[in-house]
């Protein structure tokens, strides 16, 4: 990419943020707020990033078969907002924004998702999802994503892009499809949900109408849906009714393992699920998986970077204009050019 085009999208970014979180308020955001995670995470994280992408480039791994490596390739979206506390030049911010951009190019059939939709080049779809049963009752199913949503929500706080992918619609035989793909459910390299029964968790959805999705993957829109089925770890489930008890107890046992932990604690908790989220990367080049000593003694050490308001009347409502104003400027340092 030029790096106007970059500036473009950096626009298009902030406009789309600031149509998601105007009106929000820092007390709304648990247990930390996306600030934090980039303080704490910022600097060694986007350093590892950029060396691994540059020693599969060294090794001639084309950007498809990069992304190929990630499994569910625009999770990469998440990664550009660590860039503002990275230590990397001006050149390298260019340069790994870049490529999270070329990885896009190749997974997207519109890269950016100028069109408000997440269509997934036909390489990275499973046409084989749309040609089984499916079921006209959609209650448990809904049901399900609900769950599904407060899980992420729980092991990736404010990232939850790095557990799930929503993509579509796909026209075929006359029919539309949405997919919703949930993944990286499970963590060997973390004790409270190495044993989560569950690694990938996909729905799909037949629909009359379209959704809406923004660049990172939020969901603006809610598509109307017909009929729907699940698959677990690559399983289709036809009983859905003592699915949903089991995912839901099994949840239950995760929340109670988990309802104590600190910020801090939690903060090492999540380091952990962004650092997986790369590590069939760092797999391929025959590396292990490793949290930086760095990044550990920062979280340890320092006071608590970001004190979220006790209460509503300490923060104040933040105008959509301006969040969009504070986030272009902030993407475009954080690429490495002049707005």
């Amino acid at each position: 990419m030029t790096k106007q085009e970059i500036i473009k999208l950096a626009k298009q970014m902030g406009e789309d943020l600031a149509d998601l979180h105007s009106g929000d308020t820092l007390s709304a955001l648990w247990p930390f707020t996306p600030n934090d995670l980039s303080h704490y995470l910022g600097k060694e994280f986007c350093r590892d990033l950029l060396n691994t992408f540059r020693e599969l480039k060294k090794k001639d791994y084309s950007n498809k078969e990069i992304a190929r490596l990630f499994e569910h390739p625009t999770l990469v979206t998440t990664y550009l907002t660590y860039l503002n506390d990275s230590d990397l030049s001006n050149e390298e911010r260019f340069e790994l924004a870049n490529q999270i951009f070329e990885v896009l190019k190749v997974v997207r059939k519109d890269p950016y998702c100028k069109g408000k939709l997440n269509i997934l080049q036909d390489s990275f779809v499973d046409k084989s999802l749309f040609s089984k049963d499916f079921m006209k009752d959609i209650s448990l199913t809904n049901k399900i994503s609900f769950l599904l949503f407060m899980y992420l929500e729980l092991i990736y706080p404010t990232s939850m892009r790095l557990g799930y992918s929503f993509h579509g619609p796909y026209e075929e035989k006359g029919e539309r499809y949405w997919v919703k793909d949930y993944f990286h459910l499970k963590n060997p390299f973390i004790k409270e949900i190495k044993d989560f029964p569950y690694d990938q968790i996909t729905i799909v959805e037949k629909i009359s109408t379209n959704p809406k999705v923004d660049f990172f993957n939020h969901l603006l829109k809610i598509p109307l849906k017909k009929a729907s089925k699940v698959l677990v770890n690559g399983k289709e489930i036809r009983n859905l009714e003592n699915f949903l008890k089991e995912l839901e107890e099994n949840i239950r046992t995760i929340i109670n393992k988990l309802s104590k932990k600190t910020r801090k604690e939690w903060l090492i908790f999540f380091a952990h699920g962004l650092y997986y989220s790369f590590y069939p990367l760092k797999k391929e080049l025959n590396k292990k998986f490793e949290i930086p000593q760095e990044t550990l003694k920062r979280i340890k050490e320092e006071e608590y970077y970001f004190k979220t308001p006790q209460n509503e009347k300490d923060s104040k409502k933040i105008s959509k204009d301006f969040l969009s104003k504070v986030i272009f400027e902030g993407f475009c340092k954080a690429f490495g050019v002049e707005c």
